[in-house]
């Protein structure tokens, strides 16, 4: 708890508004939790008829408006008493909300905003507030995505919204339920082994001892548990985990894509041309899953018909996968045999579809199923492909195994997208 010194008696009667303010902000940092952030002037006290002015301005401001006044944040919110003044020596970028600011606080000469968390709930309902979308990821607090922008004036595009987990539109169904199966694993180190349910589809790996055959596609022990098998890694298997309909607990080690994303990550504006892109503040390891590529779930049909309704047709096609690893038109399964299903990110999707091409990529996608009785949904998981350091670009490639294709169009390079990735192997040109 801050405390607030009382105002002297005599000073009752010249000022009661400042008295007022100083007891309410001693309320504000006893009961709330608070939000760190950094204006870049120190703002004058102003009268209550000027604050009423700001919020009725603030209801008419455009959406063009919020996302500027938004365009850089950090979002980790913690209670007053853990709050971290040193990080504003290390952040370029410290987290502004002006709708909620209540009071300010100044050590070392540092000033400092303190935000009411239940008023920033409020801000969280309002439409086009990109902070506010990312603040309710429910990695938030630990693994926060954050925006910089250090090299113009540029925003994130206008209508775009971050969502945490896919959207099925229309014609997009999951199955029955009474179709879903999990593994009735009742110890999580069962779900290791080839005897697993979930992983029965996975290449096991023989054991020297000729005891059970490992089959899962995770390390389970050691500083890499979590990450990817060297053998997986190298290949364009399906990661097969277990899920909702399983006997096995929330912690199992063959449940890391549906656990969630686990490294912070940062959105920003590359300063050679190629626009935004991301990185992380910490270091990633080799086989480390990094997070999902979601959107909207949308039929083939309307994936063409998105296609016929963009400028540029090739540059939809940047933000649209096709779901289609497990497309065979022999298939008994009508969803399966047919035209497959494709994401669409480019209006609704989560940090990775900021992620841009590279021919040397350092991340790849693989296809992850949880129940087997979805597998016209699966994921489209990012894993590291070595080690990368902390403040290194991420990238993945754009055509990941259609180099063949792209060499035997070389003809029609004027009709072509250049590639910009600078890679020594770069291949000059994505499609």
């Amino acid at each position: 708890m801050v405390k607030v010194k009382r105002a002297p008696k005599s000073m009752i009667g010249v000022n009661r508004g400042m008295v007022a303010r100083a007891l309410a902000l001693s309320a504000l940092l006893s009961t709330s939790h608070l939000q760190l952030s950094k204006p870049k002037t120190r703002p004058q006290p102003r009268d209550d008829r000027d604050r009423q002015g700001d919020q009725k301005q603030r209801t008419k401001m455009s959406t063009h408006d919020m996302r500027e006044r938004h365009r850089l944040y950090h979002g980790t919110t913690k209670p007053a008493q853990e709050l971290d003044l040193s990080v504003l020596n290390t952040k370029r970028n410290i987290s502004r909300h002006p709708g909620v600011a209540k009071a300010q606080y100044q050590e070392n000469d540092e000033v400092v905003f303190l935000y009411d968390t239940k008023s920033l709930e409020k801000e969280k309902d309002k439409v086009g507030c990109n902070w506010c979308e990312l603040a309710n990821f429910s990695t938030h607090s630990d693994y926060p995505v954050t925006i910089t922008n250090d090299v113009d004036k540029a925003t994130l595009p206008e209508g775009f919204q971050f969502i945490e987990h896919s959207i099925l539109r229309d014609g997009v169904i999951r199955a029955d339920a009474g179709f879903k199966m999990g593994c009735e694993c009742a110890d999580d180190g069962d779900c290791e082994f080839r005897g697993c349910y979930c992983i029965q589809d996975m290449k096991a790996k023989g054991s020297k001892l000729g005891g059970p055959k490992k089959a899962n596609a995770y390390l389970s022990k050691g500083p890499k548990a979590g990450c990817l098998r060297k053998e997986i890694l190298g290949s364009r298997l399906v990661l097969y985990e277990c899920h909702d309909s399983c006997v096995c607990s929330k912690d199992c080690s063959n449940r890391i894509v549906e656990q969630g994303r686990k490294v912070p990550l940062e959105i920003f504006r590359t300063d050679d041309g190629r626009g935004w892109g991301v990185r992380s503040s910490v270091d990633i390891q080799e086989g480390q899953f990094v997070d999902t590529y979601v959107g909207e779930i949308i039929t083939s049909a309307e994936a063409q018909s998105r296609r016929e309704d963009s400028r540029v047709a090739q540059r939809k096609d940047v933000y649209l996968f096709a779901l289609d690893k497990f497309s065979d038109p022999e298939s008994i399964d009508a969803r399966l045999s047919g035209p497959c299903l494709e994401v669409d990110g480019e209006f609704m999707a989560g940090p990775t579809r900021f992620i841009n091409h590279s021919c040397n990529p350092n991340l790849r996608i693989f296809a992850r199923v949880g129940d087997h009785a979805d597998k016209h949904l699966h994921d489209l998981a990012f894993f590291a492909m070595h080690d990368i350091q902390a403040g290194e670009e991420l990238t993945f490639d754009y055509v990941d195994g259609l180099e063949g294709d792209v060499a035997e169009d070389g003809k029609h390079h004027k009709d072509m997208t250049k590639c910009l990735c600078g890679a020594p192997e770069c291949r000059e040109f994505l499609w």
